[in-house]
């Protein structure tokens, strides 16, 4: 029988320490990119930079959301 999982301890360097479950990969992905948009006050360039991933690379997941 599983035991079950506890959270681990909240902590700064963890943004997930509160979650029992985590969220699915692109449920996460998505999260990061529209805060780094909220960030960059919507410069996809500056929101790039902050992801460490390509202008265009972001444009293509916010071309996606948006289907």
């Amino acid at each position: 029988r599983p035991q079950a999982i506890a959270a681990p301890a909240p902590t700064k360097h963890n943004p997930f320490a509160g979650f029992v479950d985590l969220p699915t990969f692109s449920a996460a992905a998505a999260f990061l990119v529209m805060e780094a948009m909220d960030r960059s006050g919507g410069n996809q360039t500056l929101a790039a930079r902050l992801l460490g991933i390509s202008q265009p690379a972001l444009s293509k997941r916010l071309k996606m959301r948006q289907s």
